[in-house]
């Protein structure tokens, strides 16, 4: 049983890494076709915005309903054994997901 739910933790963390990282990325693509569309008129632009406005919906819309789930997976102890527990070196990582788009 153990190992179905660490299959549906596995799968709700891997989405959740995905979606987010994608939003992050399509809302610089957003602002890019945006930027040249209202400087150039070309429509064009504005098309490929409007279609990746689509997309980031999706996507924002995954990286919620994954990420809601997850804060109840990780269930943090309560107690003096939180900093040894796996939980915590698990939390550790999640702020990663911000860093890499950057690079």
């Amino acid at each position: 049983m153990i190992f179905y739910d660490r299959l549906q933790f596995a799968f709700t963390i891997t989405f959740y890494y995905i979606f987010s990282q994608l939003t992050m990325g399509l809302s610089l693509i957003i602002v890019n076709f945006k930027w040249k569309y209202l400087r150039n008129k070309i429509e064009k632009y504005n098309d490929a915005a409007k279609f990746f406005m689509k997309n980031f919906a999706v996507n924002f819309t995954i990286g919620v309903i994954t990420g809601i789930p997850m804060e109840f997976q990780f269930g943090v102890p309560i107690g003096q054994n939180f900093p040894d527990s796996q939980e915590a070196s698990l939390v550790k990582l999640l702020p990663w997901k911000d860093y890499f788009p950057s690079f």
